[in-house]
């Protein structure tokens, strides 16, 4: 990742999703960023799941649909976390708990 792209996860999201409209930055570059931060900060446990797979099919997705000119929403393109109380397909319910996990 370029220099210029280090302050990227401090700018908050309508700037990097203006960054995406004008084409100055990709939504796959923003998320492999963002997915690299995750990993370096693995120690932190932060995440329960990183579906980084489905966020990167999803930003390229993004991109494909900015050439064809669509704009899907004003943050259209940015990443974004689900808290783990919150069930969506292909992802484990915990709500925060390890006696949870897995169920």
């Amino acid at each position: 990742m370029p220099v210029q792209d280090i302050d990227l996860h401090f700018q908050d999201a309508r700037q990097l999703a203006r960054a995406i409209r004008e084409r100055k930055l990709r939504s796959r570059d923003l998320t492999l960023h963002f997915l690299d931060r995750i990993e370096r900060g693995g120690a932190l446990a932060a995440y329960s799941v990183v579906t980084a797979e489905r966020a990167l099919a999803q930003a390229e997705a993004a991109d494909r649909l900015l050439d064809a000119g669509v704009c899907a929403g004003p943050l259209h393109g940015v990443p974004v976390a689900v808290k783990d109380s919150v069930q969506w397909e292909g992802t484990v319910v915990s709500g925060g708990s390890q006696a949870r996990a897995g169920v």
